[in-house]
């Protein structure tokens, strides 16, 4: 509940804190909420996936060349300070993803935003144009949805400059959104609406980010009722669903568990792990129906794609598959030149099938499917080494140093099916293909599933490509989640859905807190 019973405020309790606030440089899902709270983009999405304006006073349509794409921003746009919102912002924004003076800024995006986008220019101060090298079908879901910085605070600064901005990246007080921050210590961000947000000012007074160290701990805090709003771990639901001042919703989340390979082949793992028939046996000696029921309560599915249900082009075939079969998983390794030891450990040339395996501590089900994973492994013959670390110890060790033979993590896919920022072999140094994953069909295919805007055509490829990665299996999604959420029945108007709970939320402005 709020500090102060005189005011409205809404506390949202996690188990992750956050890296940036900055929306270029986001690249986690944590910092992709706050960051939403406090910049709009040209577009947005509601809990369905469907594209809203945003700064924008409509959704664009791409004009007769397939490549342009207009926008026209709402009239009398302000920052929160009161200085004019306007196109120059807009270009400003884009520039710091696609200038190459800005190259050295680790912004996520850049790698597909300067293969993909001309120019994008303000023809005056309340129209923006984008231009594409080709047809580009992703344009709007996954690139005009960019919160967007404001120049006057930001002026012509260097790479290095926007990306050390602690003040700003972290708190930042000029803002386009619903809320501005006022306060962050290690335990919580404090935020207050902004008088200036375009769609009327927030009925909340007042909104915290509560930082926990575990989900077990968000949700003592649900039953205690010091915060309103929290994602609830499967082994407390039961639990909480008899709270009296507690409802619980659940959601199907585009959000998988998956553990990604290494397979640089300058890494003694990328050296092992290189063999398909090494990564198929680790997926087949894993019992997820069961890692479903035990670790997960029955709040998730086993995935037999990389794409998740929810997508348009998920395809409920695809094949192969990989159900627990530890027989033919042992018989794979035999057949790779992995042999038992005197040990137990597998050996081929004297060599152990030796690799770490990395994982996050933030949620149980995170720590208890790497248990899963590590003991499933031991019993095939792997000298696994287990190491836990708190999530922005993970993020260090797997996206900056890529220290790591085989890592977990959970990843939520935005509406468009294209994966290129996870699996293209140029998102190895421009984006997430944090384990150096390369496979000429698989460029092959993601190219061409850019380059229609035919959702037929685009399906029918990415059938082959889920095909694909079945077969390769280079970071194979072990379950796609459910998403439990706790929410005080003080709260009203909370429409957290499948595709906006990680995005940017102006719904936020329409929530209110009564106290009976």
């Amino acid at each position: 509940m709020t500090d102060d019973p005189n005011r409205a405020t809404l506390v949202e309790g996690w188990a992750e804190d956050i890296d940036t606030f900055n929306p270029v440089l986001v690249q986690d899902t944590f910092s992709s909420l706050v960051s939403g709270l406090c910049f709009e983009g040209l577009l947005t999405s509601d809990a369905d996936g469907n594209l809203l304006p945003a700064l924008a006073v409509e959704v664009p349509t791409v004009e007769a060349d397939g490549r342009t794409y207009r926008f026209a921003l709402r009239d009398g746009l302000r920052w929160s300070d009161g200085t004019p919102l306007t196109a120059d912002d807009v270009v400003f924004t884009y520039r710091l993803m696609i200038d190459p003076a800005y190259g050295d800024l680790p912004s996520p995006h850049r790698g597909e935003l300067t293969r993909h986008l001309v120019d994008v220019s303000a023809t005056d101060p309340r129209t923006v144009v984008f231009r594409t090298h080709r047809e580009y079908a992703p344009f709007l879901t996954g690139h005009a949805q960019h919160g967007i910085l404001p120049r006057h605070v930001l002026p012509e600064p260097t790479a290095e400059a926007v990306a050390n901005l602690d003040g700003y990246n972290t708190a930042p007080t000029v803002v386009s959104g619903v809320f501005a921050v006022t306060e962050r210590t290690p335990d919580e961000i404090r935020f207050t609406r902004n008088p200036n947000y375009h769609r009327g000012p927030s009925q909340l007074d007042g909104f915290v980010y509560r930082i926990f160290p575990t989900g077990l701990a968000v949700a003592d805090a649900l039953r205690a009722g010091t915060v309103d709003v929290g994602l609830v771990d499967p082994s407390r639901l039961g639990e909480l669903a008899g709270v009296p001042h507690l409802d619980t919703t659940v959601i199907d989340l585009p959000t998988g568990n998956f553990y990604a390979c290494q397979l640089d082949p300058a890494t003694p793992a990328g050296r092992i792990l290189g063999d398909v028939r090494v990564r198929q046996a680790l997926l087949l000696s894993v019992d997820r129906e069961t890692m479903v029921k035990e670790v997960y309560l029955g709040q998730a599915s086993v995935a037999d794609s990389v794409l998740p249900p929810t997508s348009w082009a998920y395809d409920p075939g695809v094949e192969p598959r990989y159900p627990y079969q530890p027989e033919r998983a042992a018989a794979l390794l035999d057949e790779a030149g992995w042999r038992p030891g005197p040990g137990g450990v597998r050996e081929r040339d004297g060599e152990p099938l030796r690799f770490e395996v990395v994982a996050g501590t933030n949620t149980k089900a995170w720590v208890d499917t790497a248990h899963v994973l590590a003991e499933s492994w031991r019993r095939l013959g792997v000298d696994v080494e287990l190491t836990l670390l708190d999530f922005g110890e993970l993020m260090g060790k797997v996206v900056q140093r890529r220290d790591f033979g085989v890592f977990l993590l959970a990843y939520t896919w935005g509406q468009d099916p294209d994966q290129s920022e996870l699996f293209s072999s140029a998102a190895i140094e421009a984006g997430f293909n944090c384990s150096a994953f390369t496979d000429p069909e698989v460029d092959s295919v993601l190219d061409a599933g850019l380059g229609t805007v035919d959702r037929a055509e685009r399906r029918r490829i990415y059938h082959r490509y889920q095909a694909r990665m079945a077969e390769l299996v280079p970071a194979p999604m072990l379950v796609f989640l459910k998403g439990i959420y706790g929410i005080n029945r003080r709260v009203h108007g909370y429409r957290v859905g499948t595709y906006n709970q990680f995005a940017a939320r102006p719904w936020m402005h329409q929530v209110r807190v009564v106290d009976r």
